[in-house]
């Protein structure tokens, strides 16, 4: 039987870091993430790490966050679990019971996951054939289904997408509407603006929690190499900020089959329901070829969301993923 023990030590956490993460991209992003005195993240925010470990070896991890600015604004005491990488799911129950028994004693009601890569939440576990053992150990554990969340492929040279690009100009035909990518060597500046239109744009949202500029501004100096400006573009009607969308490389895509998802799209409150969003997706099947990209995928869509799924389904966007967020109640 495997023992878990909490991630403490330097040496611990370059394990933990390692276990999950075959690539050197993969790593150097992970350690930018869990950088406790560098990653502004931890100003607001507590994290534990978990470990199992089988014949002295680590097999399987979890992290569990409870991001205090967060559950202020949302009136909450919740925790999310990330950063869970486990081969069999003979591990993953203990795992669960010390993350939530961690997340209890630092007052959370409520703990949520998993989600994927970074700290904030995104994504869930995935549902196919291979993870069947890890949803069981998940409900065997005592959580239940919080929401499910959709991904949707975009094939730039379908019918669809003609579709979609005629729909697009369409909506937007007279209304002011222009796109731009962000401008790198001005990107304080350009990292302000797509934090402000994200806040506003995700009011509501489950994944919603306030960014502060500091971390905006850490997370894009650390991965600067690994995005590509030209896919995060801003949105304006009549010269002022209206939109943006976020599309970040696939890092695992094999050569010859570059692709890019498409991680967060929003339009200010006031202006939805005038194509604006389709316009964000339309743009994107006209960048995508010229960047060498052949295939995009918009994802997570959060199952609430009904206007942004009915949207992709007319436009012919194919279903690609389901992800399932679940939530176990902490009685302390």
């Amino acid at each position: 039987m495997a023992e878990i023990r909490r991630v403490l030590s330097s040496k611990d956490w370059a394990a933990f870091v390692a276990l999950g993460h075959p690539s050197e991209l993969r790593t150097r992003e992970a350690v930018a993430w869990l950088d406790v005195n560098g990653n502004p993240f931890f100003r607001h925010s507590y994290l534990a790490a978990f470990m199992a470990w089988d014949s002295g070896k680590p097999v399987a991890r979890v992290a569990v966050v409870i991001d205090e600015l967060r559950n202020h604004l949302r009136s909450e005491r919740g925790a999310f679990l990330c950063l869970l990488h486990a081969p069999s799911s003979s591990e993953v129950s203990p795992l669960l019971e010390e993350a939530s028994r961690w997340a209890s004693g630092r007052g959370a009601e409520v703990l949520w996951g998993p989600t994927t890569q970074g700290l904030r939440p995104d994504g869930g576990l995935p549902l196919n054939e291979q993870s069947r053992p890890l949803q069981s150990a998940f409900k065997g554990a005592g959580f239940s289904r919080a929401l499910d969340l959709h991904a949707f492929a975009i094939d730039a040279e379908s019918r669809a997408s003609e579709r979609l690009l005629m729909h697009a100009e369409r909506l937007t035909r007279g209304r002011g509407v222009s796109v731009r990518s962000i401008n790198p060597s001005r990107w304080e500046s350009e990292a302000a603006l797509i934090l402000n239109l994200y806040q506003e744009s995700f009011q509501g949202d489950w994944r919603m929690g306030p960014w502060e500029p500091a971390e905006a501004l850490y997370l894009g100096r650390r991965f600067k190499r690994t995005w590509d400006p030209k896919l995060i573009l801003v949105l304006e009607q009549w010269g002022k900020p209206a939109g943006f969308a976020l599309g970040l490389p696939d890092l695992d895509s094999p050569r010859g089959d570059r692709g890019f998802r498409i991680a967060a799209l929003g339009v200010r409150p006031g202006l939805r329901h005038q194509g604006l969003g389709a316009a964000l997706y339309a743009e994107y099947l006209r960048r995508a070829p010229e960047l060498g990209y052949q295939r995009a995928e918009a994802a997570w869509v959060p199952e609430g969301n009904g206007p942004m799924l009915k949207a992709l389904r007319r436009l012919g966007a194919k279903p690609s993923r389901v992800s399932r967020v679940y939530e176990r109640p902490l009685n302390g």
